[in-house]
């Protein structure tokens, strides 16, 4: 009995295999596969067009009468001066970790040169940033030579 189930279940089995088989090979469903297929590529940058439209003005209509596109053109350029302070900032703080690392490596005897070379490329940096930083808040920036 069991042997007889296990017999019926497979031809069903095969045969719906053979029919699955014969139905993608009818020109018509390929046909149809394919029209689909070309649908799908032709709409989707049409939809994502939608979708970015959508997103872009939603984000833009939550921006009326924000903090920095207020009309005060104060607003935005205090943003500005606080982003170059802050930018000068971590830029003193990588020279300082890139000198480190050199000295921690040429203590060990490994590569070092291209660690104090970024130190250094940083502390310059920072430097310049924070003269940008002095002009924009309206001080003088003096430059000493009386070593």
């Amino acid at each position: 009995m069991k042997n007889k189930l296990t017999f019926v279940a497979f031809n069903w089995r095969r045969i719906a295999a053979r029919k699955l088989e014969a139905i993608r090979k009818i020109p018509a469903f390929l046909l149809f596969k394919d029209k689909l297929w070309l649908m799908t590529k032709g709409c989707a940058p049409v939809l994502g067009a939608v979708l970015v439209n959508l997103l872009v003005s939603e984000a833009a209509r939550a921006q009326g009468g924000g903090p920095i596109f207020s009309g005060s053109a104060n607003n935005l350029a205090n943003i500005i001066r606080e982003g170059l302070k802050l930018f000068a900032i971590l830029l003193f703080c990588g020279g300082a970790l890139g000198v480190g690392a050199a000295i921690w490596n040429k203590m060990w005897g490994k590569e070092w040169s291209n660690y104090a070379i970024g130190g250094g490329a940083a502390f310059a940096f920072g430097t310049i940033i924070a003269v940008l930083y002095a002009i924009s808040q309206g001080q003088a920036v003096t430059v000493d030579t009386n070593f």
